[in-house]
């Protein structure tokens, strides 16, 4: 892994940051060859660990990127013994041990070196340094991986430089996310305060909606692939629904309202900047216009390059109008997680 490791950063890295200014992309024949592959994969139940997986993907700081637009090939053969090989384009090792606990998967390779990472329905992310920056994406085949979304070279070179995106890019699930919001809808002239706490696969929201005098606190409660309604007056709870699907077990941030609405939006070049006034403060606002499917919305910063508030028109689809505007008024993004919050062994679960 020492030898690989150290041959990958070099292809990896000189190809995804000096080809990008200097040489250009990958052929074309390779991109078409990439999007063939997600989009012939299925979703299929859990998939047994052991078997042969190929790289699809490299994260590179916090970018996905194709790995057939690198020219990056990579396979991991592991075996029902817990032993196997990686290669990684002419190279090949041993891999004397591999292990997985839950989604946690762990490799030793003969030179002693060993990379830990994640494993689910057929996927393997493999963080060879262990700090996050570069992490390779392994799939069996038929295994979904329609819930990721790498970039071409192209598309990383074109990638956006909205706030809104820096914000995007600045958040990470693994790592944590702490949310602090009210959502206010004019359909229902209704306010939903929002205290969310996301971090490695777990997710946890707690939320307070008052609507014409009324008002009801819920938990949703996420993990393992189980949804729990969590009633924490009553501290009762039910199990709500269970879903295998790649998106949610890629980031299951991806359950929260704000989180899904920057982004969605985070990816669009197609906005303007401008001046709004509210309550008498200045905010710089990036404007996305509407389209063919989604509604106009308008993300306002303050002088400190935070997101205060969150205008989204009424959605675009004709049959929707009606729903009104929706106004998220932000007080919180960081990654302070409340971890306490995660055991949730004093609710009686029906």
């Amino acid at each position: 892994m020492k030898q690989l490791k150290h041959s990958v950063c070099i292809l990896l890295v000189l190809s995804l940051f000096l080809t990008l200014s200097v040489c250009g992309s990958a052929s074309a024949e390779t991109k078409p060859a990439a999007r063939e592959a997600a989009a012939a994969a299925s979703a299929k139940a859990e998939l047994p660990v052991e078997g042969e997986y190929a790289v699809f993907a490299v994260q590179i700081d916090r970018s996905l990127v194709y790995s057939a637009d690198l020219e990056f090939a990579s396979t991991l053969l592991l075996a029902a013994n817990g032993t196997g090989s990686m290669s990684q384009n002419d190279e090949t090792m041993d891999i004397t041990a591999w292990t997985a606990d839950r989604e946690s998967f762990a490799i030793t390779m003969a030179d002693g070196s060993s990379a830990a990472g994640k494993v689910h329905s057929g996927v393997i992310e493999l963080d060879i340094y262990g700090n996050g920056y570069m992490i390779l994406f392994y799939a069996k085949e038929g295994a979904d991986i329609s819930g990721y979304t790498p970039m071409t070279l192209e598309e990383y070179r074109a990638k956006p430089d909205s706030m809104l995106y820096a914000l995007w890019a600045s958040l990470d699930a693994d790592a944590g996310v702490h949310m602090n919001y009210i959502m206010h809808t004019d359909y229902l002239d209704a306010d939903q305060s929002f205290d969310v706490h996301g971090k490695n696969g777990v997710y946890y929201s707690r939320r307070t909606t008052q609507v014409s005098g009324f008002e009801n606190t819920l938990v949703t409660f996420f993990r393992d692939g189980t949804a729990y309604n969590l009633y924490p007056e009553e501290m009762t709870g039910i199990v709500a629904t269970t879903t295998t699907a790649s998106a949610v077990a890629e980031n299951t941030m991806l359950m929260d309202h704000l989180f899904s609405e920057i982004r969605s939006y985070a990816q669009r070049k197609d906005y303007t900047v401008e001046t709004r006034e509210i309550d008498g403060v200045s905010y710089t606002v990036e404007l996305f216009p509407a389209t063919d499917y989604t509604a106009e919305a308008a993300f306002c910063f303050n002088d400190d390059g935070q997101l205060v508030f969150c205008f989204k028109a009424a959605p675009a689809v004709e049959t929707a109008v009606d729903i009104g505007e929706t106004v998220y008024t932000v007080y919180t993004i960081d990654e302070a997680v409340n971890e306490a919050l995660f055991d949730i062994s004093g609710y009686a679960i029906g």
